[in-house]
């Protein structure tokens, strides 16, 4: 059998299916081969992969009753017809011989069984199982075929086995049941398949099941093989048989009492169409809300039924008060009892590594798949909800869903979080999702919010269960007792639970309905009722090893006791061990214990549980129960700190909050570092309120504990709080005294990330030159002490803030390449997204726009990987700037759009006032004046509220600009004067000397000439050392100076200024690669069309041509007429032209669009034709035209094809 190691990777370029129906999936999806031998040619080639296959072997194996020389022939024909559809990188095709590339980079479903099978590894084997889909090639018959489908067959019952034994040992009966029913399909004459299932049905209690299979087994080999089951089958028949009657025989013995199940017709109707639905696509969520013992569960276990025998997957999860074991309990739970034995390998399958790495919570072997990158936490919370959602989507396409989750009226905030992001998609997919809650206490949570929400939308049904009416109850009681109908309705208020107790206590001779499972419990022998008070302490659900560990009872007292409590519906068997029927039932045992006895049976339980890390949640509730307070705050900070790690952020919150309400009599470095594991937490859930109230109470502790490095600390804290609240002097007040204290303890790596922290302030305030030398301070500190990422971190700041003060690109592109490069050796991805996408709105500042186009969607992508959404956001806006100084309003607006929600969604004011900003300048472009107006306002309000001077002095220069344009003079010379003031203090004089121009132009309008040449001459004296003046948009400047010189007549100071502008938009067009772009950039963009127009005038410059040619449909062959002749308007000379230094590549340039404007304009040049206008000859627009030819690109000329 071939040796190829499996290619694993889920994103190849080919995948290949050879089990079941034979398939071909690229990228874009399942690629269509029709011709049968193609297909069996290219599986051929696929099983036999190392060998180079001669072409007589392969005709003579694919057409052995055919003649040679037609067999050849057909070879031929099967392989052209496989690379019309495969393509030709995946053969390599000789003359006399064909075989695969041996560097091929394809899925083939048979190499990865194969390798799945070799394995010494049961996720290696399960994944081999689950991707067997059947028999190879089932629509072949070769005997070259039926080899290979024997040997794989012969595989695939091995492994079944290996995993049903693995089940067994594991003592897993019910994975064990599917392994070994399906080794009883595939190998019907195998009796070990038959032995397995019998075994495995018998390990869940279906004796009757197991001795069905045993029949089975016999009709098939008498059918068959014409011989009895083996003398080992019979005997384990006989053993199974005799179980059944012992169980058959107690069952009779104990008789227990079956609830009845009555009414609920609408409700159950209504679920019922909500499983139909799902079934075909139209999932949808559905609450069923009522108090307690209203029979939720009870109509929850109907539905479940008639889910089960549609053939639905049911998947589900309890919640409980305190002891849950995951935050996102019960959701992740039940979802991980759908994730078992094929279904791990089908997600393996279909999935790739990092989406299962990030949910290894449902599946822990999942972890090593892949090594994740560390985000930071929130964006870590998106990834998780994200995968999660995909595995869910995944399960659906394999099989419908009904995902019951009951009582989650105790789900921690997590859970709903995590609800949150799955319920979007389940509408349009076989997924039905029941929710079950007690609403008083559902609706006094926060999370109440979500439940609302969902039903506002659309996508939640309420279902509010009432209590059952005189009908119901009538038929629920016996016919001797129905003439009580109404004092039981009475005295039950037609509460379900209480309508059941009622019924229990008739079914056993009872006659009052006033007995309660209370009363029930009182009359107990004590060994009982001590054993039912341990389990009510345990909870709802009773593990039976936990509960036999907490009793004082022999196994065979604990059973009799058991089988007791069942009797008298107390308890009810559960998957591992009991459960309470009601939560009312153990809620009211609970009440009723001693609480001395109480506290012990919680001490007892929380040392049962010490050794299980599964439990950790369980026990700090346990333990907190029991007193110890010490012990319950380290569980909940360890609890705290999990969370943290596995993005349940919320509850991390309210653990943190519980171990710090216990640790007030703790030491008080206890106490602080529990408010800094708190204000983390509430950083992330955006809690500001309490990280404000934390905040308040924790530093004046830290100043009188006078412990530097916890001090420090929280003053960072605090700082940054302050500075994301827009208190720019309060932040710098504290986070000055935490540096004033790291400098006294010498702690050189709290100092480097204060001064990284203070940069990004002065970047916030466009205090940019400042911002340089605390980040190249914050460089030092990082390279003394190895911080990678910080140094990484601090050069960003560095480069965006020479961008911000208007230096060139090549002084400051250099320190983010070298931030990226010291980002990935350090193997942080977040933080090269975050520095890529700084770069990239640095390119469009830096005039390289056409970059930004090429690499928009790269870097858009980047972001969006590491759920970076500030960055997306700020990738958009400088996307939706580039576009529009490019001449593209309309791509333009929409990014700008998209940047702007971004901002808004992250909470980023600065980022919306800019992107604002630029949708103002956009519209402003296309001569929506009254629209860009409301932008500048919004934009100029946001950024004084934020009291960033740079901004706020950026939005008055763009919307002086259109004041200028509306006549709106003296509100523009307002706004104008405070900019100036401000760019002179950032020492940016571009920003200043365009605002001067700007307030020049509003002179002119108001009349003051003298004021307006002043401003003129001040521009001309600027425009001497144009060299050192840098930024974006300088053309913008000269055009406006031009026109203010024009105005004040300084008539040659206007020309040289039009032709310095003229050669800005040159030195634009030479970055611009892409033809086309660099024609918009002329066409599209008003000021640059302006400036063109004017320097055309003042040079005159003609670059157009009128020109009579043949037209199109003259006739060949005879002289021409003037009815022959057409008028046509030639582009001879274009600016975008002289942005191309290479004359042959201008030259033809030209040509193609010379012939481009022919074709629109209904007419065919001739040779000379086209040369004349070039001037050039003849022969070198025929040379032109091969080599145009010779890159694809043709045009007929008259007289020549």
């Amino acid at each position: 059998m071939t040796q190829k190691k499996p290619n694993l990777i889920k994103n190849v370029p080919l995948r290949i299916y050879l089990l079941g129906d034979f398939r071909i999936e690229n990228y874009a999806g399942a690629i269509e081969l029709r011709h049968s031998k193609a297909r069996a040619l290219f599986a051929y080639l696929l099983l036999h992969s190392k060998v180079r296959h001669l072409r007589e072997h392969l005709a003579d194996l694919l057409w052995p009753e055919s003649a040679a020389d037609r067999a050849g022939r057909n070879l031929s024909d099967a392989l052209y017809r496989l690379r019309q559809v495969i393509g030709d990188q995946w053969l390599t095709v000789e003359r006399d011989a064909i075989a695969l590339q041996p560097d091929a980079d394809l899925w083939v479903d048979v190499w990865a069984f194969e390798a799945g099978v070799a394995a010494n590894d049961r996720a290696a084997w399960e994944q081999a199982v689950g991707l067997y889909a059947g028999v190879l090639l089932p629509e072949f018959y070769d005997e070259w075929v039926l080899a290979w489908r024997t040997l794989l067959q012969e595989d695939f019952v091995v492994v079944l086995l290996r995993l049903g034994e693995w089940a067994e040992d594991a003592h897993l009966p019910e994975r064990a049941r599917n392994y070994f029913q399906q080794l009883t399909v595939t190998a019907p004459l195998r009796e070990i398949g038959y032995q397995g299932l019998m075994r495995a049905l018998a390990g869940l209690g279906r004796f009757g099941e197991a001795v069905a299979v045993y029949e089975s087994c016999v009709e098939t080999l008498e059918r068959e093989l014409g011989v009895l089951p083996d003398a080992e089958t019979r005997a384990l028949r006989d053993q199974l048989q005799g179980e059944r009657e012992v169980v058959q025989q107690q069952t009779a013995q104990v008789q227990l009492w079956q609830r009845p199940f009555t009414g609920r017709i609408t409700e159950r109707a209504t679920l019922i169409d909500a499983l139909d639905d799902a079934r075909q696509g139209r999932g949808g969520v559905i609450a069923i809300e009522g108090d307690a013992g209203m029979g939720k569960s009870r109509l929850l276990a109907e539905i479940v039924k008639s889910a089960e025998w549609r053939k639905m997957s049911v998947v589900q999860g309890t919640a409980a008060a305190f002891t849950a074991v995951s935050p996102f309990s019960p959701l992740t739970d039940s979802l991980s009892d759908a994730i078992t034995g094929p279904r791990v390998a089908q997600l393996e399958t279909m999935l790739a590594d990092d989406t299962l790495a990030t949910v290894a919570v449902l599946h822990e072997e999942w972890q090593p798949l892949a090594t994740l990158a560390n985000l930071p936490i929130d964006a870590a919370h998106k990834r998780f909800f994200q995968a999660l959602v995909t595995i869910c989507r995944t399960l659906t396409e394999l099989s419908p869903h009904l995902l019951v989750l009951d009582d989650v009226q105790w789900a921690g905030p997590d859970f709903w979080q995590a609800l949150d992001a799955l319920v979007p998609m389940v509408r349009e997919n076989r997924l039905l999702v029941l929710l079950s809650y007690r609403r008083e206490a559902m609706a006094a949570r926060a999370e109440w919010q979500f439940l609302e929400n969902w039903e506002r939308n659309g996508t939640l049904r309420v279902l509010p269960l009432q209590p059952l009416a005189r009908n119901d109850v009538l038929q629920l009681l016996p016919p001797a007792k129905q003439v009580d109908v109404d004092e039981v309705l009475a005295g039950t208020g037609g509460n379900p639970y209480f309508v059941t107790e009622v019924l229990f206590s008739l079914a056993h001779g009872g006659e009052a309905y006033r007995e309660t499972a209370v009363t029930r419990a009182s009359t107990l022998p004590q060994m009982a009722q001590s054993a039912l008070q341990a389990a009510a302490v345990i909870g709802k659900q009773v593990p039976y090893r936990v509960w036999a560990a907490l009793v004082d009872l022999s196994p065979l007292q604990l059973a009799q006791v058991s089988e007791h409590l069942v009797r008298q519906y107390l308890l009810e068997p559960a998957a591992d061990g009991y459960q309470f029927t009601h939560d009312l039932v153990r809620e009211a045992i609970y009440t009723n214990i001693d609480p001395v006895q109480r506290r012990q049976f919680h001490q007892q339980i929380g040392a049962l549980l010490a050794d299980d890390p599964a439990q950790l949640r369980a026990r700090a509730y346990h333990v907190e129960e029991a007193g110890e307070t010490g012990t319950a705050v380290d569980l909940y900070r360890q609890i705290g700190e999990q969370d943290m790690a596995s993005f349940a952020y919320t509850d991390a919150q309210m653990a943190f909050d519980r171990a710090l309400a216990l640790a007030t009599d703790l030491p008080v470095d206890v106490q602080l570092n529990i408010y800094l594991q708190l204000i983390r937490a509430c950083e992330v859930t955006g809690d500001q309120v309490e990280q404000q109230d934390v905040l308040k109470v924790a530093l004046p502790l830290a100043k009188n504990h006078k412990d530097p490095a916890l001090l420090i600390s929280l003053l960072m804290e605090q700082g940054y709080f302050e500075m994301k609240q827009g208190e720019f002097d309060a932040a710098d007040d504290v986070l000055r005294e935490a540096l004033a204290l790291a400098e006294r303890m010498n702690d050189l790596a709290a100092q480097g990330k204060i001064q990284e922290r203070l940069g990004d302030m002065a970047l916030r305030l466009g205090k940019n030159m400042e911002a340089v030398g605390l980040f190249e301070t914050a460089v030092s500190l990082a390279q003394q002490t190895n911080n990678l990422p910080l140094e990484g971190r601090s050069l960003d700041g560095i480069g965006y803030a020479l961008c911000q003060h208007s230096r060139p690109l090549a002084e400051y592109a250099p320190y983010f390449e070298k931030a990226i490069a010291l980002h990935q050796q350090s193997g942080n991805p977040y933080d090269e997204a975050r520095t890529l996408v700084s770069y990239f709105s640095t390119l469009q500042n830096g005039g390289a726009w056409d970059r930004v186009l090429t690499m928009a969607d790269d870097v858009i992508a980047a972001q969006q990987a590491i759920n970076y959404r500030r960055g997306e956001a700020i990738a958009y806006q400088a996307y939706g700037l580039a576009a529009g100084q490019l001449g593209d309003y309309v791509l333009a607006e929409q990014v700008l759009h998209k940047a702007l929600a971004g901002f808004h969604a992250v909470g980023e004011p600065l980022g919306a006032a800019i992107a604002t900003t630029a949708l103002g300048s956009m519209v402003h472009r296309q001569g929506k004046l009254a629209e860009a107006t409301a932008y500048f306002k919004d934009a100029l309000a946001m950024a004084q509220r934020m009291e960033s001077s740079m901004f706020v002095a950026m939005t008055q220069r763009d919307w002086s600009s259109l004041l200028v344009e509306m006549g709106e003079w003296e509100t523009a010379v307002l706004l104008l004067q405070e900019a100036i003031s401000i760019w002179i203090e950032q020492e940016d004089k571009l920003s200043q000397y365009r605002c001067e121009t700007l307030l020049g132009l509003a002179y002119v309008g108001l009349g003051k000439q003298d004021a307006a040449l002043a401003q003129a001459q001040a521009g001309w004296a600027a425009f001497q050392d144009l060299d050192s003046i840098f930024g974006e948009e300088r053309e913008l400047w000269l055009w406006e100076l031009a026109q203010l010189c024009e105005k004040v007549g300084l008539e040659e100071e206007t020309a040289v200024i039009i032709r310095a502008a003229y050669n800005e938009l040159q030195t634009h067009a030479r970055a611009i690669k892409d033809h086309a772009i660099r024609h918009r950039f002329f066409v599209q963009v008003p000021t640059n069309r302006a400036i063109v127009n004017a320097y055309d005038q003042q040079e005159k410059i003609g670059r157009t041509q009128q020109i009579m040619l043949a037209h199109k449909d003259a006739p060949l062959g005879r002289a021409l007429t003037p009815d022959d002749m057409v008028v046509v308007q030639w582009t001879i000379l274009a600016p975008e032209d002289e942005a191309i230094a290479n004359k042959t590549e201008r030259r033809r340039t030209q040509l193609k669009r010379l012939l481009t404007e022919s074709t629109t304009q209904n007419a065919t040049p001739t040779d000379d034709d086209l040369a004349a206008a070039l001037n050039v000859s003849r022969r070198t627009i025929l040379r032109d035209m091969q080599s145009l030819a010779a890159a694809g690109v043709t045009w007929q000329t008259r007289g020549r094809g």
